[in-house]
């Protein structure tokens, strides 16, 4: 058995986002093979959006292969977002799983069944509501996640009452955002991410509301795209996070990445993930989440406003020639004290 146990797959399956079949398999494969010894994968996670479903045959493909195929049932996870939900759409999402493994419900994020996600698109607190109440009367809705903005952070009040009307436990992340090497610096990416959250009061407002420190700067993950605010990571806390490109190809989080670029076809090898999968970092990073460092203050530094993993990636980065951390940072290059 590895160190890490168990490893993740994240499969986006979603129109737009270029992955194909051929690749989420090719990589399914690759993470069996260097799990061995017939471990299952801690997560397999297909998205579906609600307002199409050109792409469902393949979707439903993908589910068939990992679960019966590859025997990876316990593993597989089927996730829509709110927007253009109707009683009709969620039903039919739920019957994905139903059709693959009966009993579908249950009460955390961390089972099987639809996470709602809300995002920028979700125009009022209302069409919120009604994609909420179309998943709950199809007995579909498992947990739901918002994901914050400057557009919509008027909702979160709304969003957690109704929430608990109807006994749902509430997740709460950041929009996240772009930075590319190629066409920004530093100092741009970051009056871009602080020009999209909401005001820093609105966030004090929320996080009182919540009784929850809201994650503002999780992780980066490297590639391709340069630079990308992420807030998925929590599912992946030993991971491997797959994700299109847009082109067709996979990257990973910055903690299990190398930094060459990876060709628009790449397909990751048990070889190239045995490698990045014993980067000291990794071990790191481990550590220092035992330690729950959400919510800590790190006074000194000028980037960041609480660390959450943030200045870990930075290390990395640095340890990488990508750029160096304020000289400040109480973590800094050592990667903590």
């Amino acid at each position: 058995m590895n160190k890490l146990d168990r490893i993740g797959v994240l499969v986006l399956v979603d129109p737009g986002l270029g992955i194909t079949i051929k690749d989420a398999k090719a990589a399914l494969d690759a993470c069996l093979e260097f799990n061995g010894d017939g471990l299952p994968l801690s997560r397999i996670c297909v998205t579906a959006q609600a307002t199409t479903n050109t792409r469902w045959p393949e979707l439903l493909d993908f589910i068939q292969y990992a679960a019966v195929e590859r025997k990876q049932k316990s593993a597989v996870r089927v996730f829509s977002d709110l927007q253009g939900m109707t009683e009709d759409k969620a039903r039919e999402i739920r019957n994905l799983g139903a059709l693959l493994f009966g009993e579908w419900f249950a009460p955390s994020l961390d089972q099987r069944g639809i996470k709602a996600m809300v995002q920028q698109g979700i125009s009022t607190a209302g069409d919120m509501l009604e994609g909420i109440k179309n998943s709950l009367k199809a007995k579909a809705l498992t947990g739901i996640e918002f994901q914050i903005n400057k557009n919509n952070f008027q909702y979160v009040g709304e969003f957690i009452k109704s929430c608990n009307q109807l006994e749902i436990e509430p997740h709460l992340e950041m929009q996240e955002v772009k930075f590319s090497r190629e066409q920004k610096n530093l100092a741009d990416w970051r009056r871009e991410y602080l020009d999209l959250l909401p005001p820093k009061s609105e966030l004090q407002k929320i996080a009182r509301l919540t009784g929850e420190n809201i994650p503002l700067s999780p992780f980066f993950c490297s590639g391709n795209n340069g630079l990308q605010y992420g807030v998925c990571n929590y599912w992946f806390e030993n991971g491997v996070f797959i994700r299109s490109n847009g082109r067709g190809g996979l990257l990973r989080t910055a903690c299990l990445s190398d930094t060459t670029p990876v060709d628009s076809d790449f397909v990751p090898t048990t070889e190239r993930l045995r490698r990045n999968l014993a980067h000291p970092l990794l071990a790191m990073r481990k550590s220092l989440r035992q330690k729950d460092m959400a919510g800590t203050k790190c006074a000194p530094c000028s980037f960041w406003d609480y660390c959450r993993g943030g200045c870990r990636a930075m290390a990395f980065l640095a340890a990488n020639n990508d750029f160096s951390p304020d000289p400040n940072c109480w973590y800094g290059e050592k990667g903590g004290k």
